[in-house]
């Protein structure tokens, strides 16, 4: 049977490259239903026997890279020297860097290095841009789901956390919550509330929520209305087709 090679077919008997020394492969034969997972940088051959098909999936893993790269992004947003890039200049350059160009890129590097430097004094600054990180798609195509519309809802409605329990960081005064569509962010005060809808396996209703929203720190009704509302229209939430079920005392 042909092999499917960096996207082309290849006879069975092409040559793939030669193998470090202390490796060893070991053949296993797939049967209808199995599942063959590979970690990642795994040196590995398919070939169909007989009459076959497979569907192959691929994850990308998130190296450091990509946790930091929004966090560069935005120290480079934010400084008018990071933004213009090198400077123009019109030295002859004879093999050498140009002075100008030099002490700008000499000068960026400083000022990095006390990016890190900050950032290792306060690890919580890390906490947005690492979120932001795990809401990116890893591939070419990922488009963000639809946003849900508001369905009508009355009192007795219950509503229920799709995926529990809420992953979340509360930094700064702000919580920042990740989904599908990119890095939700609300007060801090509503950090109380999505602690408890995940404590929620049964599902709540609107009213139960804001019965818990009486302390003087708690965001004001209407908010805290507009956040779930944030929530479900973001796939967080969704409506419960479970009947309310009343707790005996």
């Amino acid at each position: 049977n042909a092999t499917y090679f960096e996207g082309r077919a290849e006879p069975a008997d092409i040559d793939v490259g030669t193998l470090p020394d202390d490796m060893a492969f070991q053949e296993v034969e797939l049967n209808p239903g199995d599942l063959l997972c590979l970690p990642a940088g795994a040196w590995h051959a398919a070939r169909g026997v007989g009459y076959s098909l497979a569907l192959n999936l691929y994850f990308a893993p998130r190296n450091l890279f990509d946790q930091l790269a929004p966090l560069l992004q935005e120290f480079a947003a934010s400084h008018d020297s990071w933004r213009g890039g090198p400077p123009v200049t019109l030295d002859d350059a004879h093999g050498n860097l140009p002075d100008t160009v030099s002490d700008y890129m000499r000068d960026r590097l400083a000022e990095f290095q006390t990016l890190v430097s900050e950032t290792l004094a306060e690890p919580e600054s890390m906490s947005t841009p690492w979120l932001t990180s795990l809401t990116q798609g890893p591939y070419t195509g990922w488009q963000p789901d639809p946003v849900l519309p508001l369905p009508a809802a009355s009192a007795t409605d219950r509503f229920l956390v799709v995926m529990p329990p809420l992953r979340f960081i509360a930094s700064g005064g702000r919580v920042s919550l990740p989904c599908d569509n990119g890095l939700l962010d609300f007060p801090a005060n509503f950090a109380p509330i999505l602690r408890r809808l995940s404590s929620e396996p049964a599902g709540f209703s609107i009213p139960d929520i804001i019965a818990g929203t009486q302390s003087a720190d708690a965001p004001p009704q209407a908010e805290v209305i507009a956040h779930l509302q944030t929530l479900f229209r973001n796939g967080i939430i969704a409506k419960s087709d479970a009947p309310h079920m009343a707790q005996q005392t």
